[in-house]
């Protein structure tokens, strides 16, 4: 994936807004041991309301949709009553814009397990509630799994427009109609530059042939209980499959319900609230961290 220089200082200002995310060292990687190069961590903590007991508050670790970055993610961080809010930063966006592309959706959750295990103590995995928006979605999937063989299982895994892995084969093209909704959510509005909609049109390709060559995870089951939410626009509501479909996967509660709109309309600034709302909801269900007051969403 090419990546035109004159922009590339564009790119990563418009991911990193605003400015006050937490960017993380890593203390290992692979490759790197040797060098003493020290690689920021994809792991990005987004700025949110600050509070007392900040070791009890949750844990959100959200995964963009395909094509998207975690500057999609900041108007859920701002507009968080009392929770840490983390995003997954996928490689070719801002501090990664170097980075080559994953080569799976494996890949892409075995990264970010190596990255909560190391940023995390056990107390604050099981406190954590792994988010996915579409694309995003099947990435915390697989983070579930791996967090679970490691013996630290997530709180909840609440899925925002994903169809479950039983209805994938079937259902793994996006429409013309998403890919659009898909492109206008990954790049702001203002923006008028053809070269930067282009280079983001290449992300959103390179991270669909990752969702259409994903074949489902290993195990039968995710490791926790699991909320399903769709849009009432989304074309993924047909057959339930981003719905009702997901209540095998759960281990313990289960809950699903659909929201007006899309479910990409939840990363919205005008909805940023609402997104909360449905997570206290999520969580009056049983679905979430033991530690979990209800005032913390």
């Amino acid at each position: 994936m090419s990546i035109p220089k004159h922009f590339t200082t564009k790119l990563r200002r418009i991911s990193t807004q605003p400015s006050l995310s937490r960017v993380w060292f890593r203390k290992h990687h692979a490759g790197h041991a040797q060098t003493g190069e020290l690689l920021l961590s994809p792991l990005v903590e987004l700025p949110s309301r600050s509070i007392p007991n900040v070791y009890q508050r949750p844990h959100y670790v959200c995964f963009p949709p395909a094509g998207g970055s975690i500057a999609l993610l900041h108007h859920l961080a701002s507009a968080s009553p009392r929770a840490h809010v983390w995003g997954y930063q996928y490689p070719g966006r801002s501090h990664r814009v170097r980075e080559p592309a994953a080569e799976s959706i494996q890949e892409l959750a075995a990264s970010a397990t190596d990255d909560l295990v190391e940023l995390f103590d056990a107390r604050q995995l099981r406190n954590t509630v792994l988010v996915g928006f579409s694309f995003g979605g099947l990435v915390a999937l697989e983070v579930a799994q791996r967090m679970s063989s490691l013996g630290a299982s997530p709180a909840a895994l609440v899925m925002v427009g994903v169809i479950a892995p039983q209805r994938w084969e079937s259902r793994r093209h996006i429409t013309p109609q998403e890919t659009d909704l898909l492109e206008e959510a990954a790049l702001p509005q203002s923006d008028s530059s053809s070269e930067l909609r282009a280079y983001t049109q290449q992300l959103l390709r390179a991270d669909m042939l990752l969702a259409a060559r994903y074949t489902g995870p290993t195990a039968n089951k995710a490791p926790c209980p699991i909320a399903a939410l769709c849009g009432e626009e989304d074309w993924r509501r047909v057959d339930d499959d981003a719905t009702e479909a997901w209540r095998i996967w759960s281990s313990g509660a289960f809950a699903t319900w659909v929201t007006s709109g899309s479910h990409l309309g939840l990363l919205s600034q005008s909805r940023a609230t609402e997104f909360w709302s449905w997570m206290k909801r999520i969580a009056d269900h049983g679905i979430g961290p033991t530690t979990h007051q209800k005032d913390c969403v």
